[in-house]
Parts: C-alpha cells; sequence; structure tokens
C-alpha cells in the first residue's frame, strides 16, 4: 500500500478522533511516528502532527496503517497529499512556482560519545556498494526543523583524532523526534532520516585541515557553496586517497529511489555528539 491510495477524507476525520481520544502522546506510540516539527493539519481549531495522521488515515480506509518508513513527509508529499484531500496545512515553507533549492547541513559524529560498530559501518558500506545508498538516522543536536527531503547532509568526526568528514549523504525526511539515542535518557530527541552515499572508516577522514585549506581558496558566492551544495563537488573525496568520480552525479529531481528501510536496513537513532548541525562551511571547520 502506498500513500496515493488515501484518498478519503473521512478516513482523515476518523484518525483525527482517533488523535483527540488518545491524546497526541498515545496516538504517536500507537503508530509508531515522532512529533512533527514544520507541517501540521489545522481542522476546527486543533492542530495535528501530519505524517503521523496520514500513517492513521490509511489503516481507518483500508485496514492497515502506512508505517514511518513507508513513506517521506514533506511540502510534496504530506503536505500536498493533506492539501489535495481538502484539508488546511499549516507550518513549513510557502508554496512557490518553484521547487525550494537544496540545502546542505552538517552531522557530528563523536566516538567518545557513541560507539558506531565495526560490524554495522561494513554493512553500511556493503550496502552502498551494491545499491548506492545505505538508509540511516542521525541526531540533528539542537535543530529541531529546517531539513527537507533532498538537502545534502555530511557527517563530521570530532572529538577523537584523526578529525574530519567521514560520510556524505542526502535526507530523506524531515526533523522528527524518537527515543534518545542514550537509552539513559528517558526522553526524546531530534533526528532526521538520511540516505549515506558515502562512508569512509574512521582512519581515513577527509582531514579538516584540507577542508579548511580548500575553503580559504574556494571561489564562488560563498565558501559553503564550494563543498556543501548540489550537485556535490566531483573531487571532495579525493584528497583522502580514495576518489570517488562524482561528475555525473543526478539532479534533484531525477534521482533514483531510496531503497526502504527494512529488517535488513532498518534504522537506528544515531547521536550527533551533543552539537547542533549548521547550514555552512564554517558550522563543520569550527564544530567539536
Amino acid at each position: 500500500m502506498k500513500l496515493s491510495d488515501l484518498t478519503d477524507p473521512g478516513a482523515v476525520v476518523a484518525a483525527m478522533h482517533e488523535f483527540d481520544e488518545l491524546g497526541r502522546d498515545r496516538f504517536l506510540e500507537k503508530y509508531g511516528f515522532g512529533r512533527s516539527s514544520t507541517y501540521f493539519v489545522e481542522y476546527e481549531g486543533r492542530r495535528y502532527d501530519s505524517k503521523a495522521l496520514l500513517g492513521a488515515a490509511c489503516g481507518h480506509q483500508h485496514g492497515r496503517p502506512l508505517r514511518h518508513e513507508m513513506f517521506n513527509g514533506g511540502l510534496d508529499t504530506t503536505a500536498r497529499k493533506l492539501t489535495d484531500l481538502g484539508f488546511n496545512v499549516v507550518g513549513g515553507d510557502p508554496p512557490g512556482d518553484f521547487p525550494r533549492p537544496p540545502s546542505a547541513f552538517v552531522l557530528l559524529w563523536n566516538p567518545g560519545s557513541w560507539e558506531w560498530s565495526q560490524d554495522d559501518r561494513d554493512r553500511m558500506q556493503q550496502l552502498i556498494a551494491e545499491q548506492g545508498q545505505a538508509p540511516d538516522r542521525w541526531s540533528t543536536g539542537s535543530r529541531t526543523s529546517g531539513m527537507h527531503p533532498g538537502d545534502r547532509i555530511f557527517l563530521l568526526k570530532v572529538g577523537t583524532k584523526p578529525l574530519g568528514m567521514i560520510a556524505s549523504g542526502t535526507a530523506r525526511s524531515e526533523i522528527e523526534h524518537w527515543d534518545h539515542w542514550d537509552t539513559e535518557r528517558q526522553e526524546q530527541a531530534p533526528f532526521v532520516d538520511v540516505a549515506w552515499d558515502t562512508l569512509l572508516c574512521p582512519q581515513e577522514v577527509l582531514p579538516r585541515e584540507v577542508l579548511k585549506e580548500r575553503s580559504q581558496t574556494a571561489a564562488g558566492p560563498s565558501k559553503a557553496e564550494a563543498y556543501f551544495s548540489l550537485p556535490m563537488s566531483p573531487t571532495i573525496w579525493s584528497f583522502c586517497g580514495r576518489p570517488i568520480d562524482r561528475s555525473n552525479e543526478w539532479p534533484r529531481q531525477s534521482r533514483p529511489a531510496i531503497p526502504k528501510a527494512s529488517a535488513d536496513t532498518g534504522y537506528t537513532s544515531r547521536p550527533s555528539g551533543g552539537c547542533s548541525c549548521g547550514t555552512t562551511q564554517q558550522s563543520a571547520l569550527s564544530a567539536g
């Protein structure tokens, strides 16, 4: 079943009634969704988490709800579907005649705070080699909004030398709240679903010194655009001794579908070192 199979506005209203009866937290827990951070449905003076509402509404119409990993949230998916069904969607970017240009963000990994197992990294590297991408979920630190599917994500290794860029990928969700990556903390934290397309070994990172040097000589409207914009520079990863040809990287509109999470490629909540992510190259170079 797909999101396009939801065609009955009455099913959405039924999901709203269930939301009201259970309360927000119990409703989200029942259907396995985090809290929305950008888009909400406004109906009769109340607001509802847009993505969770759609997942539950599919269950009311077809007897089987959509799980979180079965569809993406965002302006072109959840917001558009709800608008097409006649509901008022609030929050997020204002609609326009042209698509929003992708942004770039830097997330952090501090091995001293959270151990990323060798087996897990090997599994992801194998997925990247075989399928081109590996689905994952990573903490966004203190950032709770502003990321959208299609945005570029870079992962910076901090705290333990060598310091530098270890991974790159593409966001496949907005920021949503899930159980904290530190299981001892009985609270939720903001996360983004990401599909990694490059993952290096911890000892083979793209050094921060190289990033600093390149940022000082970068040409263009801003330093950030030199290495953190789409399409990605074909040579950014070549400095770490593992050149990757990205000269034919797909434009955002024509990227192939990202594999859905499954029992073999399920999500695990990852930390972001307790630090916030940034949107510029300077954020990456000064973090940690």
